[in-house]
């Protein structure tokens, strides 16, 4: 997760009363399921159409985040990273780049968890 994403969303999770980060993940996908649609459609294009794969990707700042879900919240999870993986298919992205992963639809959820943070 990019350190700067990770700033944002920490203060969402930590403190007494406040979720955990799979709760947030997984309420977000449940309430703005579109939005973090959208958000992995946005992570997946390629800015100004000139960005490296593989191996030839810029490396960049990173935190780990361990989402973890309940069963309920693991299939509300699911069913968003599905819809997100049917935009993919309806978009003008190159199927062989774009590859709904979990970690960037946890990524989109928590950039829409944070807007205007």
């Amino acid at each position: 997760m990019p350190v700067e994403l990770y700033d944002r969303a920490e203060e969402l999770v930590k403190g007494r009363g406040k979720p955990s980060w799979g709760q947030l993940v997984a309420w977000t996908c449940q309430t703005r399921q579109q939005e973090v649609v959208d958000e992995v459609l946005r992570q997946l294009r390629p800015a100004d159409g000139l960005v490296p794969r593989g191996p030839n990707r810029r490396g960049r700042g990173a935190t780990q985040v361990t989402a973890r879900f309940t069963l309920d919240e693991q299939d509300t999870f699911a069913q968003t990273r599905g819809a997100a993986a049917a935009a993919v298919t309806d978009s003008d992205l190159p199927a062989d780049d774009a590859h709904v992963t979990a970690t960037i639809v946890v990524i989109a959820a928590l950039e829409v968890a944070t807007e205007g943070r």
